[in-house]
């Protein structure tokens, strides 16, 4: 008897740590309690591969900060735009001088393109998000 209750409470573990990783897997968090098994790694894309959900932002070839699908669409449309949403005079930055209601994304350095104020937030937030998006660990 004291066997079969050995069996089952490994049993149970083993359950409740696989769900636990699949959800850090998913949410690309690791808090609110110890793992018991080290997340699985999928290095498929190299070792900036984004956790399933997750795809790269694209703003640029080599960004690799990995986001939800509608954040990179977001990044190709303000690429898009980005000469239509400069000032044409110019003004305190140069000929990167943004419209009124315009910033820079600012998403990676040198990142000059025109955003609405909450892209750009939305960028930082995503970059502070970036190595726990990453399934490559």
């Amino acid at each position: 008897m004291k066997r079969l209750f050995t069996v089952i409470i490994a049993t149970l573990l083993a359950l409740a740590s696989t769900i636990y990783l699949s959800l850090a897997e998913d949410t690309g968090t690791t808090t609110g309690g110890p793992l018991i098994a080290a997340p699985p790694t999928d290095c498929t894309y190299g070792p900036d591969t984004c956790i399933r959900g997750f795809v790269w932002r694209d703003a640029a070839p080599n960004d690799h900060v990995c986001v939800k699908p509608d954040v990179r669409e977001q990044a190709r449309v303000d690429n898009s735009q980005a000469a239509a949403r400069r000032s044409p005079t110019g003004g305190p930055s140069g000929p990167n001088t943004c419209l009124s209601g315009y910033v820079w994304r600012e998403a990676f350095a040198g990142d000059v393109i025109c955003v609405t104020p909450q892209t750009r937030s939305q960028a930082v937030l995503d970059n502070r998000q970036a190595n726990a998006r990453k399934a490559c660990r």
